[in-house]
């Protein structure tokens, strides 16, 4: 049978030649594409080697039989269909062939008889076939949307969460000062007006990182990332630039190594990630705080783990693992952050193909890491 670009390519495994010729001149002379192995071994070499759209294999062989190449087949969870060839009387042997993988079966007649009736199983057995390539497809496709709508129905959650609480808390602020200004400032002290205002602005600010923070959550899981390589110097230099202010505040000392392994990545927002991490190490490192930057191959896993290594008091074990949740802060006491930081660069690494972690230091501290695809 012909297909809309080419012939249906069939291999068929026989030690037999004449049953072999025979088969290959009638299938050929009604449009299929078909090559001959003589032998199990062959047949398997021939396999590997091309594509096939179907494999007849004869039963009874020297050495390698067809069920032992069904057999072999189903081992590498081949998907190519496979139809049984049996002699009259085997019909046994076909069934225990249906068990180990075979598509189907036909039984060889003196007279030929199954020659004729060849085209029509092999066309059942491909129609079968993309039936459940359909199928499967379907179910893969329903699974994935199924995940991106619990992801975003967990954005959502996320949203709802925050504006109920983390939004509501500073927008009270701002409304509260901004009302006793409205009512009373013409006798309120100018310097009380000032700390009034600066309130104000002190807690607006607070609301624009959550309200960007959010943006940026959900901005990164609709990103279609394509991975490039990266300069992770001028990232690192970027870093530094912004986060200097902040540097300088806390008299802090940043360690930073003269070469970086390359990478694949982006890197605007590789950028993120490191500005989140850096930034928990100035808050909540040592006093002054040292951080430290490096970066490690993992050949094999074909991966680099980038590391951030403070001298702070360290973090419990038992907290570790929510920290990459939204909403969690590294410490509770401390209402400068709003928990999503760790839970952006979570998402950032793992559309860019990689992992994060964090564990105590060996002396002391806390390690955060995240890993990318070796360049």
């Amino acid at each position: 049978m012909v297909t809309e670009t080419r012939p249906i390519r069939i291999l068929y495994i026989e030690d037999d030649p004449g049953s072999a010729r025979l088969f290959q001149k009638r299938l050929r002379k009604q449009g299929y594409a078909v090559d001959v192995a003589l032998s199990g071994a062959d047949g398997l070499a021939m396999f590997a080697q091309q594509h096939y759209d179907a494999i007849a294999v004869d039963w009874y062989m020297p050495q390698l039989d067809g069920l032992a190449i069904i057999r072999k087949l189903a081992r590498q969870s081949v998907s190519t269909p496979v139809i049984m060839v049996t002699g009259m009387g085997d019909e046994l042997i076909a069934v225990e062939a249906m068990k180990a993988g075979a598509r189907d079966y036909i039984v060889k007649d003196a007279a030929g008889g199954y020659l004729d009736l060849f085209p029509s199983v092999l066309e059942q057995v491909l129609e079968k076939q993309k039936l459940e390539e359909e199928q499967k497809q379907a179910a893969e496709t329903l699974q994935a949307y199924a995940k991106e709508l619990q992801a975003r129905n967990e954005d959502l959650d996320a949203f709802s969460s925050m504006v109920a609480h983390d939004l509501l808390n500073p927008l009270t602020t701002v409304i509260g000062f901004a009302q006793v200004l409205a009512e009373e400032i013409e006798t309120l002290p100018q310097a009380q007006q000032k700390e009034y205002l600066l309130f104000i602005v002190k807690y607006g600010n607070k609301m624009m990182e959550i309200i960007d923070s959010l943006l940026l959550m959900a901005r990164v899981r609709m990103l279609d990332v394509e991975l490039e390589p990266v300069a992770m110097e001028a990232i690192i230099d970027e870093v530094r630039q912004r986060l200097q202010p902040m540097l300088d505040t806390h008299r802090a000392d940043l360690v930073v190594p003269e070469t970086w392994p390359q990478v694949l990545g982006h890197a605007s927002l590789i950028e993120e990630v490191w500005i989140n991490y850096i930034t928990n190490a100035l808050k909540y490192g040592g006093n002054p705080p040292r951080v430290e930057l490096g970066g490690d191959v993992l050949s094999e896993q074909g991966m680099v783990r980038f590391w951030v290594r403070d001298n702070g008091p360290g973090i419990a074990p038992e907290h570790q693992k929510a920290l990459f949740r939204p909403f969690k802060q590294l410490n509770d006491e401390d209402d400068s952050g709003h928990g999503l930081g760790l839970a952006i660069v979570d998402r950032i690494v793992a559309k860019l193909g990689g992992t994060v972690s964090v564990e105590n230091g060996e002396t002391g501290g806390s390690v955060f890491s995240f890993t990318l695809p070796c360049a």
